[in-house]
């Protein structure tokens, strides 16, 4: 009788030390259940020693490493070293708000690889669709990713654009890619249940709208009893979903570059050195039903407010031509 009650004490024993050697490791450095595994961490880069329990993620220790943790990420996405996937956007854009959150300046380098680290979260969201996309699983998503961009695209870092756009497309390349995601946005609404929101920056305002609800005459619901039971059996029409991003600032950070055809203007005459002088607008706007005709009837009408208006005559209506830029 004594020897299988010395057996269980044996294995109780025995049990309960492996499992304090597998605590100690997932507490200091380890990761993983039931087999650990060491974090490979490097502090000397600005993270933590430790990492997550579960996926062995590494973190980064303060704010002012952050930028540090997201030069590294950025030189391995260029790299090819790692792949995009909707965890690391949703950690990239997280990292961009912390880091540039209330900082009152930036670097050259910052900037330039801030960008870069939006514009591979922008071109891999908009390739995205339904609930694959990453703001469908975080709700702060789409509010870090706006932050973020309108912290780099303050006015007091035109001088960092103006050298970064001499050899590559700056500015100009994250508005294409913002107006790629916006159509992205648009066209899952529908699919999402997303509801309309509206983020407001410094120097950017994103607004997700509806479509209003058209108020119909009196004449219009004169139907015979007839026409309105064919009508409660026909599915409704969706209405369409707008996207509108406004840039405050970003008509100050575009580079110089204009329609050397002036005769493609309205007017014939232009200054020597045209000026933006409002804010610039990225309107895109998806219906679930037949597309919509070139010419919208009724129009949409966009209303802009002169950012200066003395010495300013004769305002023209401008586009950006991302095919020549």
């Amino acid at each position: 009788m004594d020897t299988p009650v010395n057996v269980d004490k044996a294995t109780m024993a025995n049990t309960v030390k492996t499992s304090t050697i597998l605590s100690a490791f997932s507490k200091d450095g380890w990761w993983g259940s039931p087999v650990c595994g060491p974090c490979n961490c490097e502090t000397s880069k600005g993270f933590y020693k430790d990492c997550n329990k579960t996926t062995g993620e590494c973190r980064c220790k303060v704010l002012t490493f952050a930028l540090s943790c997201l030069h590294f990420q950025n030189e391995d996405l260029r790299r090819n070293n790692t792949r995009m996937d909707s965890e690391q956007s949703k950690a990239i854009v997280r990292l961009l708000h912390s880091a540039t959150n209330k900082k009152p300046h930036f670097y050259g380098n910052d900037v330039k690889m801030a960008s870069q680290l939006l514009n591979h979260v922008l071109k891999y969201e908009s390739m995205q669709s339904g609930f694959n996309l990453t703001a469908m699983k975080d709700a702060e998503f789409n509010e870090n990713l706006v932050r973020a961009g309108s912290a780099i695209l303050d006015p007091g870092t035109k001088d960092h654009w103006e050298q970064i756009q001499r050899t590559e497309g700056g500015t100009a390349h994250l508005l294409r890619n913002f107006e790629d995601y916006a159509n992205t946005l648009a066209q899952n609404v529908r699919k999402t249940y997303l509801k309309p929101f509206t983020i407001v920056t410094d120097n950017m305002k994103e607004p997700t709208p509806e479509s209003p609800t058209q108020n119909h005459s009196p004449e219009e619901e004169e139907h015979t009893v007839s026409d309105r039971k064919r009508r409660h059996l026909e599915p409704p029409t969706p209405k369409p979903v707008a996207v509108v991003i406004v840039y405050k600032s970003l008509g100050q950070l575009l580079p110089e570059r204009y329609d050397s055809d002036r005769r493609s203007l309205r007017y014939s005459l232009l200054p020597n050195r045209p000026v933006i002088n409002t804010a610039i607008v990225t309107a895109t706007v998806h219906s679930e039903g037949p597309p919509l005709p070139p010419v919208l009837d009724p129009p949409i009408t966009l209303e802009y407010t002169l950012l200066e208006t003395e010495e300013r005559t004769k305002p023209v209506c401008v586009f950006w031509d991302h095919s020549s830029a």
